[in-house]
């Protein structure tokens, strides 16, 4: 039932709307109006959600199944619910440390929430509507709940083997509408409206906010996440042909590509500390196996001398120290006159980071990493060159996920420790799960594709619906209540934005 991390932050959002909870009201049971009601205006975000019992009966996704039905997967649903009451909890009081009993108050109902099939949707901070498919439910304990953490008067309803729920004078009408509405098939489906999202949420270097439907469906031993997006201005990504990297070498474990990015990364605030003239319009990604370090990447550049130059000038205040600390534990080193930079880190696995600049046939590159590649000539395989080959693709990505998760791991806890962040223990619960999951030959695949002027679509193969990344960051978040930090070691320094 943890897997409905998605749409629990989502309700929640709504229930965030205020800052002292009001007393929730009981409603009557109400009958459906007689006369089709007008048309609500647009929802900030609608979803329906088929619930984690239905997730662990679906035979076309078995992966996704033996997740939820693991023996140690329910200490990770106990956790994934009580640290998102926390956030809210913290949200709504400000307090980084929520009291146990505001916390207990409101941890079953999120576990009801994430096993059940549910639908609702967000119009505004104080008015949203929703329904759980719960049996003969405790409403006093979701009033209670609902109450703890909820500005205006909540209206509840238990009729037809749904808790209805909802806010303002056509909370419940609107809720009763949903459950009305034919059901699609799909595990998590909804749509959104970003440009009526709180600011903050959404990405200030994504372009403006976008429309936008999405939709997970169990088919074929996987799952296939498709996202759409409409954006409210035509698209400035001006899709130039590929230039593929000649520093790509087989075997791989990952491979990603992506262009049209200059107006993404130029708008970065990160990118401007770099003090680069020009950002790259093409970027790839890739790791080899064996040593979880063997994590590449390089970017076409007119001038790729000048570019690592500048980049090393930058990246050398990783090493200035802040507050009697320095921000990365080692050195670095710089060879002016062959423009290669390299970074020596002290204290953890033998981990290089280096960059250099590239001259090919097919121009100049600068070519990164964190450890030598496996010497080998064989090139990268046709089949995965010939995904770059369709002219509206802007993004491609490819990864045995065993692999990656196995990588990534290594590679951000390495990222703790040179950062003097704190440890996850191999034995915390999200990190045990993960490590006890079959996913051996399982591949994730992604792509997105531009689909109008101003549309872009995202479609994902996956076992799990995440990349072997974003499993880890998932896991890292859950977990991060078990992290340790040896004794005397002070709180990590932000690396970005560089002074």
């Amino acid at each position: 039932m943890f897997r409905s991390l998605p749409l629990v932050c989502l309700l929640l959002t709504a229930l965030l709307s205020g800052r002292c909870g009001d007393r929730v009201a009981a409603a009557e049971a109400r009958p459906l109006p007689s006369q089709p009601p007008t048309a609500p205006p647009r929802p900030a975000f609608q979803w329906h959600f088929a619930g984690a019992r239905r997730l662990a009966e679906e035979t076309n996704a078995p992966l996704l199944q033996k997740s939820v039905n693991a023996t140690n997967s329910e200490p990770v649903a106990a956790l994934l619910a009580t640290n998102l009451v926390r956030k809210i909890v913290s949200f709504r009081s400000g307090e980084t440390n929520p009291l146990p009993a505001e916390i207990a108050t409101l941890v079953p109902q999120v576990r009801q929430f994430l096993a059940a099939e549910s639908v609702g949707e967000i119009q505004s901070r104080t008015q949203w509507a929703f329904a759980i498919r719960i049996e003969s439910p405790d409403t006093g304990a979701w009033s209670n709940g609902l109450a703890s953490v909820a500005s205006p008067p909540v209206q509840l309803e238990s009729t037809q083997g749904w808790l209805l729920a909802g806010t303002g004078a056509s909370g419940l009408a609107r809720a009763h509408e949903l459950i009305h509405t034919p059901m699609p098939v799909s595990l998590f489906s909804g749509t959104f409206d970003a440009a009526k999202w709180p600011a903050g949420i959404w990405p200030k270097w994504l372009f403006s906010p976008a429309r936008g439907e999405f939709s997970i469906l169990a088919t074929n031993d996987n799952l296939r996440t498709t996202l759409r997006l409409k954006f409210p201005a035509t698209l400035d990504l001006h899709l130039a042909p590929w230039k593929f990297p000649q520093v790509v070498r087989d075997p791989l474990v990952s491979f990603s590509a992506a262009r049209g990015i200059h107006p993404v990364i130029e708008n970065a605030s990160w990118f401007g500390s770099l003090q680069l003239s020009n950002a790259p319009d093409q970027m790839f990604v890739w790791m080899q196996p064996g040593s979880p370090f063997r994590l590449f990447y390089s970017l076409p550049a007119e001038s790729p001398n000048q570019t690592v130059d500048t980049l090393a000038d930058r990246l050398r205040l990783l090493f200035v120290p802040t507050n009697g600390l320095p921000r990365v534990m080692g050195s670095i080193k710089h060879l002016v006159e062959k423009h290669t930079f390299w970074i020596s880190l002290s204290g953890g696995p033998p981990i290089t980071p280096f960059l250099l600049p590239i001259d090919t046939t097919n121009g100049g590159w600068v070519f990164g990493g964190f450890s030598p590649g496996v010497p080998s000539t064989n090139p990268p395989p046709d089949a995965l060159v010939a995904q770059l080959q369709r002219t509206n693709l802007v993004a491609y990505s490819w990864e045995n996920t065993e692999e990656t998760v196995g990588h990534w791991r290594q590679l951000l806890q390495t990222l703790d420790v040179f950062t003097l962040g704190g440890l996850i223990q191999a034995k915390s619960p999200a990190n045990a799960w993960l490590a006890a999951l079959p996913l051996e030959d399982r591949n994730a695949s992604t792509e997105v594709l531009q689909t109008g002027p101003a549309d872009l679509e995202l479609n994902r193969k996956s076992a799990l619906g995440f990349t072997g990344f974003e499993l880890m960051q998932w896991v890292r978040w859950l977990d991060a209540p078990f992290a340790v930090r040896p004794r005397g070691m002070a709180p990590r320094p932000s690396l970005l934005p560089l002074p």
